[in-house]
C-alpha cells in the first residue's frame, strides 16, 4: 500500500497576543456581532476553524496528515510551498487542500468556489469529486460558482500554492466573508462541520480513487 500524505493549509494569519496578524487585511465588519461582539469576521480565524476540524476528521484514516500553516504567522506562500514539497519526497502519494473565504470589491458576491491548477490534472478529479460531496451536504444552500468551460468544474488559476507544488492541490474559497447572507452560514458551527466533513471525504475519496 502506497504511503500517503495530506497537507491541510489554511490561508492567511492568525491571532497573536488577542491581535489579528493579517490586519486589516483578511477581515470585514458586519453590523451584527461575528468573530468579536462588534461585527468582525476574521477570515483567518476562518480557516483554521476548519482545517482543525478536517484534521481531526482524518486522524483514524492511513495517511500521514501535516498542517502546512502557521498557528499564528502568516507564512509566505513559498515557504508554505517548499515545506509541502520536501515533505512529499518520503510519501509515494500525496495531496494538498488550501482552506480560505472570499471577498468582492462590491461585497455583493456568493458562493462557494474551487480552484486548480491550469491544465488537465488529477486535481480536476479531486475537484469534481469535492463538488459532488458539497451539492449532498448543502444542497441549493448558497450558490456553487462553477466554471464549465475546460469541461470541469473548478476554476482554473496559477495561485503560488497550486502552480508549484509536486501533487495535486485544490484551493476552496468557502462562500464570502464580506458578503452578509453567506457570512451567516460561515458563523454557523454545522455548517463549518458539513465543510469540513465535505473535505475530509473528497480527500479519503480521492486518495483511493487514484491510488
Amino acid at each position: 500500500m502506497k504511503k500517503k500524505v495530506v497537507f491541510l493549509d489554511a490561508g492567511h494569519g492568525g491571532f497573536k497576543d488577542n491581535k489579528y496578524v493579517t490586519y486589516p487585511n483578511k477581515m470585514f465588519k458586519h453590523d451584527f456581532p461575528c468573530h468579536t461582539q462588534d461585527g468582525y469576521f476574521f477570515e483567518g480565524l476562518f480557516n483554521r476553524e476548519v482545517v482543525d476540524k478536517v484534521y481531526n476528521l482524518l486522524k483514524g484514516y492511513d495517511c500521514k496528515i501535516i498542517k502546512v500553516h502557521d498557528e499564528v504567522e502568516d507564512l509566505p506562500l513559498y515557504e508554505r510551498v517548499l515545506k509541502i514539497n520536501q515533505e512529499l519526497t518520503s510519501y509515494e502519494q500525496g495531496v494538498v487542500i488550501s482552506s480560505h473565504s472570499n471577498a468582492s470589491p462590491n461585497h455583493n458576491a456568493r458562493g462557494m468556489e474551487v480552484f486548480t491548477s491550469k491544465g488537465k490534472t488529477n486535481a480536476d478529479t479531486l475537484a469534481e469529486i469535492y463538488y459532488i460531496k458539497c451539492k449532498k451536504e448543502f444542497g441549493s444552500l448558497f450558490p456553487f460558482r462553477t466554471d464549465y468551460s475546460d469541461g470541469d468544474i473548478d476554476k482554473e488559476a496559477n495561485f503560488y500554492i497550486l502552480k508549484y507544488t509536486n501533487c495535486p492541490a485544490m484551493l476552496i474559497e468557502h462562500l464570502f466573508f464580506d458578503n452578509t447572507e453567506d457570512v451567516k452560514h460561515l458563523l454557523r458551527p454545522l455548517i463549518i462541520d458539513c465543510f469540513a466533513y465535505a473535505q475530509a471525504e473528497s480527500i479519503i475519496h480521492f486518495l483511493q480513487l487514484t491510488r
